[in-house]
C-alpha cells in the first residue's frame, strides 16, 4: 500500500467518523441510562479515602517502629542474653559480620563485638544481684560468648600477620585483647585451685 492510499483512507475515515461533541453526548446518555438500570452499590470500605489514609499511616508507623526497635536492640547494652530483643541484635550482628570482607574490617568488628558483650556483662551484673542463679547463668553465657569471640580474634590475628594493614593499631588492640584474655584465664585457673 502506498503512502498516497494511506493518506486517502485517513481522509475518508476522518469524514465519516462522528464528531467529538456527538461522542461526548452519546457517552453521557449511555452512562445515565446505565445508572438508572443499575443503581450503584454502597462504596466499599477499601474505596473510602479515610480508610486508605489510616491504613497507610498505620503501615508507616509500623515500619518506623520496627526500624527503631532494631536500632535500639543493636546499640543498647541492656539488650542481653534472655532479652526479647536479643535475637534481633544477634541477627543484625550476623548480617554485619557477613558484610565485612577485608581482614582489617573483620578484626575491627570483632573488637567492637567483644566490647558490646563486655558492656552487656556489666549491665547484667548491675541489674541483677550476684547471688541469684539466673544472674549467674546469664553471666556465664555472656562470658562464653566473649571467649568464643576471643577465639575468633585469635584466628583473625593469624590472618592479619600476613596482611599489610592501613591501620596498624588494630594488630596492637587485638594483641592487647588476647593478652587480657590470657590474664583472665590465668586468674580463673588460680581461683579454681
Amino acid at each position: 500500500m502506498s503512502l498516497k492510499n494511506i493518506y486517502n483512507f485517513w481522509l475518508i475515515r476522518k469524514e465519516i467518523a462522528p464528531s467529538k461533541d456527538f461522542r461526548a453526548s452519546l457517552e453521557n446518555k449511555l452512562m445515565s441510562k446505565w445508572d438508572e438500570l443499575n443503581p450503584t452499590p454502597a462504596k466499599s470500605l477499601f474505596a473510602n479515602h479515610a480508610f486508605r489514609l489510616s491504613v497507610s499511616i498505620t503501615a508507616g508507623l509500623l515500619v518506623v517502629a520496627s526500624a527503631g526497635t532494631g536500632a535500639y536492640a543493636y546499640t543498647s547494652p541492656n539488650v542481653s542474653e534472655g532479652s526479647v530483643l536479643y535475637p534481633i541484635k544477634q541477627g543484625l550482628e550476623n548480617v554485619e559480620e557477613k558484610v565485612r570482607i577485608s581482614p582489617e574490617s573483620r578484626a575491627k568488628f570483632m573488637l567492637k563485638k567483644v566490647q558490646r558483650r563486655e558492656a552487656e556483662l556489666a549491665s547484667v551484673k548491675r541489674r541483677l544481684k550476684m547471688g541469684q542463679t539466673a544472674a549467674e547463668e546469664k553471666i556465664l553465657k555472656i562470658e562464653k560468648k566473649i571467649d568464643d569471640l576471643d577465639d575468633k580474634m585469635s584466628a583473625e590475628e593469624k590472618v592479619l600477620e600476613n596482611v599489610n594493614l592501613k591501620n596498624p593499631q588494630i594488630k596492637e588492640k587485638i594483641k592487647e585483647r588476647i593478652e587480657k584474655r590470657k590474664r583472665r584465664m590465668e586468674n580463673l585457673m588460680d581461683r579454681m585451685q
